[in-house]
């Protein structure tokens, strides 16, 4: 699936769901994960020093990872 698909997906998404992240966070989120075999924590920090807002927090970060 290529990004601009994955972002239509995402917005898609956010659109049926109210608590779904934004597609700009999950896009992000899914292209450090594979690209990196990092647990929830650094995925957090990661994106947060990439300017990812908003980031959520770690505890929260295990429902979606």
């Amino acid at each position: 699936m290529s990004v601009s698909e994955q972002r239509y997906e995402a917005v898609r998404a956010v659109l049926a769901v109210a608590h779904q992240m934004p597609a700009e966070v999950e896009v992000a989120l899914v292209e450090t994960r594979r690209a990196h075999p990092w647990g929830p924590r650094r995925l957090v920090f990661e994106l947060a020093k990439a300017g990812v807002e908003p980031v959520l927090h770690e505890d929260s970060d295990g429902v979606w990872v």
